[in-house]
């Protein structure tokens, strides 16, 4: 019989990095040449001085279930009002399930991106655990290995009842050498038991250790995720479903459990709110930011599925930047400078514009 010991440390450390990127468009060419100077000057000034505001506190852990408020809006503290657009790009970092190695963690891996499966020897407590070795125990109905397999240290409880007693097994590696110094590794290992000599084999001992981590971006003006999916993670949906040899092991263990949350996000363009356009993968402000105001806010929330899988989630990285574009609300500079827009948003956003 083929006995797996695997114990998985519920750490689901999303370490999470979200980043602000302000873009502004150049505007020089919507002024005549009697004023481009004077104008260029208190143009750039003006724009320049905007930028995306945000309530955000990051934690330390992102646990499943747990909803992070990321509240993500356009302020104008300068002097000229502007037409503003959101998108988003996205770096995912994840790990391989954890594979079986021949030899123990060790400073190698660690250098190479790997990280150990680790047991925990505490749900193993003394004295009903003990180790067993090469010498018989006589005072627990006479267990011994049939081998030195060390690096791995068998543990084992003894049950005296009954005519023959039984006993259960456990095996794991210390650790030493590496940043996992004085922790156990996890094993799995095939059993043979002799219960006339109280005797036990182990063979095919194998370490479990996870992969280094793999990565997924996404910058959703390329992608353009259809307004259907913009609460998913296009990085997140990459993992999930990609061929590339990178990802083997990985598809159909990311089902989206990451989750983007709006406000103030309309299926059509509405004043005062904001507008998702599938032709080039932004969000729309469907108002003019004048100086001193802050927009309604689009992005609202974060959420980590409580569905997500220690074995995959664990130590997971996900960075969220938000790129900000802002430009002279003119209908040539639309024309000019937000190429996608069309139909009832063009319509939309021209009226807010000067001639």
């Amino acid at each position: 019989m083929k006995t797996r010991t695997k114990h998985k440390p519920l750490i689901m450390a999303g370490a999470i990095a979200l980043a602000a990127v302000l873009a502004l468009a150049s505007t020089f060419a919507w002024f005549t040449a009697n004023e481009s100077v004077k104008n260029k000057l208190a143009t750039k000034d003006g724009l320049a001085k905007i930028k995306i505001y945000e309530v955000f506190v990051e934690p330390e852990d992102w646990k499943p279930g747990q909803t992070i408020t990321k509240q993500v809006s356009v302020i104008n503290p300068g002097s000229a009002p502007a037409l503003v657009r959101i998108s988003f790009t996205e770096l995912l970092k994840v790990n391989l399930p954890p594979v079986n190695e021949d030899t123990i963690f060790d400073q190698a891996k660690e250098d190479a991106g790997k990280r150990p499966l680790l047991a925990d020897s505490s749900l193993y407590p003394e004295p009903d655990w003990f180790e067993v070795t090469t010498t018989a125990n006589a005072l627990k109905g006479g267990i011994k290995l049939a081998d030195d397999y060390s690096p791995v240290k068998v543990y084992a409880k003894y049950d005296a009842s009954g005519s023959a007693g039984s006993y259960s097994f456990a095996a794991w590696a210390p650790i030493s050498g590496t940043s996992y110094e004085d922790r156990f590794q996890d094993v799995a290992f095939d059993r043979e038991w002799d219960s006339t000599n109280k005797e036990l084999k182990l063979t095919n001992i194998k370490y479990l250790t996870y992969q280094a981590p793999v990565s997924a971006t996404a910058d959703w003006t390329i992608n353009k995720p259809a307004a259907a999916d913009i609460n998913k993670s296009i990085a997140e949906t990459t993992v999930n479903t990609s061929a590339a040899p990178q990802f083997a092991g990985t598809n159909g263990h990311y089902p989206n459990y990451i989750q983007l949350n709006y406000d103030n996000v309309t299926a059509v363009p509405t004043d005062g709110k904001w507008f998702y356009n599938e032709a080039d993968g932004y969000f729309y402000y469907v108002g003019l930011v004048e100086s001193g105001t802050v927009t309604p806010y689009m992005l609202k929330s974060l959420l980590l599925s409580e569905d997500a899988d220690s074995d995959y989630y664990s130590n997971l990285v996900f960075e969220l930047t938000v790129k900000l574009n802002a430009i002279q609300n003119t209908k040539d500079a639309v024309a000019s400078l937000w190429t996608g827009v069309s139909g009832p948003l063009k319509t939309a956003i021209d009226l807010l514009c000067e001639s």
